[in-house]
């Protein structure tokens, strides 16, 4: 049976992966450090095809005592999925705060691959999922380390496509713009525009592209109307005309 290991797996687009990678009859190991989440994760889910982990993506032991447990024969696909996220200015959040953004949604991504490496090479074909964002594609005032942490995941899953080639490992990133999850929920009164209601990607819309990708052949998945447009005006719009527009966008107008 086919292996995927999925972090930050107890909610949101993680869960929802899960769900779906079940339905194709994968059997999944979900890491969370939320063990709340974790038990009603596993409520929601079969026994038979799921073992649930509790930990921290930036221990090592704890990723290798997972791994070690889900994949001792190998491992089909990593989705690195967990990430957090603070909304506001640059100066106003606290300095230590950011720094554990990065913390989690970069040095965790590398951790964890690095710890998985040696079950991925165990394994044919195998295949890396890295949850970036739109964020990724140019710098987001309201957002900056979250937005700086996903360009640099970006950067990785290019390198690591390049590198990883030689055991026969494909890596690959998904690019949704906001979606309904509690990462958008708990924060979306702090964005200066973003209303609720505009906010239409869901998680099983986002898990949909991520089977798509374990099977495909890009680097990069952009998911949803918008953010396809955006990665499009990114690559078209004259370098000093992005700052203006985004400015009218996210209402940097003043």
């Amino acid at each position: 049976m086919s292996k995927i290991f999925i972090t930050g797996g107890a909610r949101g687009i993680g869960l929802a992966t899960a769900k779906i990678f079940i339905e194709q009859g994968w059997e999944v190991g979900i890491f969370d450090w939320d063990r709340e989440a974790i038990d009603k994760a596993a409520e929601s889910l079969p026994n038979t095809f799921v073992r649930l982990y509790t930990g921290d993506v930036l221990s090592k032991t704890d990723l290798h005592d997972a791994l070690s447990s889900f994949a001792s024969e190998g491992l089909d696909c990593l989705l690195n999925n967990v990430g957090i996220i603070e909304v506001g200015e640059f100066d106003e959040i606290d300095i230590e705060r950011q720094l554990q953004i990065v913390d989690i949604n970069l040095k965790g991504y590398m951790l964890t691959t690095s710890v998985a490496l040696p079950f991925l090479k165990m394994t044919s074909q195998s295949v890396i999922v890295n949850m970036a964002s739109a964020a990724a594609l140019y710098g987001n005032p309201e957002i900056t380390a979250y937005a700086a942490s996903k360009a640099a995941v970006k950067s990785l899953t290019e390198a690591w496509n390049i590198a990883f080639r030689k055991y026969s490992i494909r890596c690959c990133d998904i690019l949704p713009i906001y979606v309904r999850t509690r990462m958008v929920d708990d924060y979306v009164q702090d964005y200066r525009k973003l209303r609720l209601q505009d906010v239409k990607l869901t998680p099983d819309q986002v898990s949909e592209v991520i089977w798509k990708a374990m099977h495909g052949r890009k680097i990069h998945y952009y998911v949803g109307f918008e953010t396809k447009i955006y990665a499009r005006l990114i690559n078209w719009v004259p370098d000093g005309w992005l700052p203006l527009i985004l400015r009218k966008v996210l209402g940097y107008n003043d």
